[in-house]
């Protein structure tokens, strides 16, 4: 079974680059995309209604999202009784030490700036994804992270 995967980003580019270096890593996942930080801060609050999503088993956030932030969307997510214990991945191009700082402070589970060049951004987002999961998931269920494409 893929391991369910929220990617929160709004750039639709940097979406399709994550879910290559999810493949790239052989990491077999089923992604829900999230392009809106208001409707993703809508849907995780208190007063959204999550129950109609699939719980994830991991979170890959951007900080840099328009209308609501990816910080205060952590945030949320920390506060959220449903959500609370879901790894998230912040996947960014700041390289601000006061935002990793901040996003680790919050509960992040790890923070990956996003290279400016391919195969450094497969090897190293893809790579990280993968330590969380392994991370957080028993030996026996660590055969999706490597059931992906070839």
């Amino acid at each position: 079974m893929p391991f369910r995967i929220f990617l929160i980003e709004d750039n639709p580019a940097d979406a399709r680059l994550i879910s290559l270096a999810l493949r790239f890593q052989r990491i077999a996942s089923e992604i829900t995309y999230f392009d809106d930080g208001l409707k993703v801060l809508n849907t995780f609050s208190a007063e959204g209604d999550a129950s109609q999503i699939p719980m994830p088993d991991l979170i890959v956030l951007d900080l840099n999202m328009p209308r609501v932030g990816g910080l205060k969307l952590l945030r949320t997510i920390r506060e959220s009784i449903r959500f609370r214990q879901v790894p998230v991945a912040i996947c960014t191009s700041s390289k601000s030490p006061r935002d990793r700082e901040e996003a680790m402070s919050l509960g992040a589970d790890g923070y990956i700036s996003k290279p400016n060049e391919l195969e450094p951004f497969l090897e190293k987002v893809g790579g990280a994804v993968r330590d969380i999961l392994a991370s957080r998931f028993p030996p026996e269920i660590h055969r999706n992270l490597h059931d992906g494409l070839p």
